[in-house]
């Protein structure tokens, strides 16, 4: 029980803060509850860009181990290990009323630390399909011990929710919903900024085709070149802008754009400003093969781009194919390739669709939705 006189104190247990889906929702529900709840932060290695907002916001860091990126399996496993061991004291420390836990590795790590004093309410945070993870056989057998531990688990959209069902046997009473929340006021509809185009070199009167996602391979932008270089071979060029850190699909994506000698795509790596990004882009397109529940499609939506993405996962729960969006089957380049050429010759469809887009972000996916229903979310575990 919270003693009188104090907030609900709330551990938030997560690898980094870097820019990214899950973290980005930590600082938002921090931001947004912090008169509410007490947040402490949990983080696997050092801080990230969004540390400093998290600890703006009033939210106490906790870095539990100093690097845990690239290194020999032995030695990240020995790391990994004490971060484990300081979470267990951390948690002793605090006596959070609530510990919630982001993503795989650290929730495991907190179902670990947590055992087998079971106290407090442990909320576990599933944030996308399991299809690119499940090719490991450890994932399975340590995903549904680490279900167990939790009080309940929070999904992100329907679509996750039913494999967490399917797949890892968790029953349906004990798996919830909260989808996440865009801040409508920052990432705005808006002209594009003419002095960050020109500083990106992106050449003025093409239309701008843009994605907002890390290169990784299920990440599907390999197609999305492959319909822009087509579209360039009709007479209808575009540049490309690709926004996201490096990943498994960075080499092999450079060298199809050399093969096909498009001249114009601007990599701009990992962005703080994404709502400027946004607004360069005549077309956001999400090609991901799979996707729990997008938040750069959210971003989109709310800066009233025009969208076009794969039927994938939540992606159907955010888009409403022909009035918010364009919707294709993923792994199909040539819906791909028709519903660009769409987009691209057509304006007012563009505008259309962005206004619908936007709309829906206001009316289902703002931030206070988002806040209220994991307040009421926590206020129900802490009674019960």
């Amino acid at each position: 029980m919270t003693p009188v006189g104090r907030r609900p104190r709330v551990l938030h247990v997560i690898g980094s803060l870097d820019v990214g889906g899950a973290e980005g929702q930590i600082v938002e529900i921090v931001r947004g509850l912090a008169g509410r709840f007490e947040f402490h932060v949990g983080l696997l290695s050092s801080g990230g860009p969004l540390e400093p907002l998290a600890r703006a916001a009033g939210a106490e860091i906790h870095i539990l181990s100093s690097r845990t990126g690239t290194m020999r399996p032995a030695l990240r496993a020995w790391r990994v290990a004490r971060a484990q061991s300081r979470l267990r004291a951390l948690i002793r420390r605090l006596e959070p009323d609530i510990t919630h836990a982001w993503l795989f590795e650290m929730s495991l790590l907190a179902a670990v630390a947590r055992w087998p004093h079971r106290a407090t309410p442990f909320i576990v945070s599933r944030r996308s399909l399991v299809n690119w993870i499940a090719r490991y056989p450890v994932y399975f057998p340590l995903s549904r011990w680490t279900n167990r531990q939790a009080d309940l688990l929070l999904a992100n959209s329907k679509a996750v929710r039913a494999e967490v069902m399917r797949k890892e046997g968790v029953e349906g009473r004990r798996v919830e919903v909260i989808y996440n929340g865009v801040d409508t006021t920052a990432y705005a509809p808006g002209p594009p900024d003419d002095g960050l185009r020109h500083e990106l070199g992106l050449p003025p009167g093409l239309p701008v085709v843009g994605m907002v996602a890390n290169l990784h391979a299920y990440k599907g932008h390999e197609e999305v070149v492959e319909a822009v270089a087509a579209l360039r071979g009709e007479g209808h060029p575009c540049a490309l802008l690709f926004v996201g850190r490096d990943g498994d699909a960075a080499v092999p994506l450079r060298h199809l754009i050399a093969e096909r000698k498009l001249p114009d795509v601007v990599f701009a790596g990992a962005r703080p400003d994404i709502p400027r990004m946004l607004r360069l882009m005549d077309v956001f397109v999400s090609a991901s093969h799979e996707e729990g529940f997008s938040n750069s499609i959210l971003e989109a939506m709310s800066t009233g781009r025009a969208i076009l993405a794969t039927g994938v996962g939540g992606t159907v729960e955010q888009i409403e194919d022909g009035v918010s969006g364009l919707l294709v089957p993923p792994h199909a380049p040539i819906p791909l390739l028709t519903a660009l050429r769409r987009l691209a010759g057509d304006p007012a469809l563009r505008q259309a669709l962005g206004a619908a887009a936007r709309e829906t972000a206001l009316r289902k996916f703002g931030l206070t939705r988002a806040f209220e229903e994991t307040a009421a979310l926590y206020e129900r575990l802490l009674r019960s």
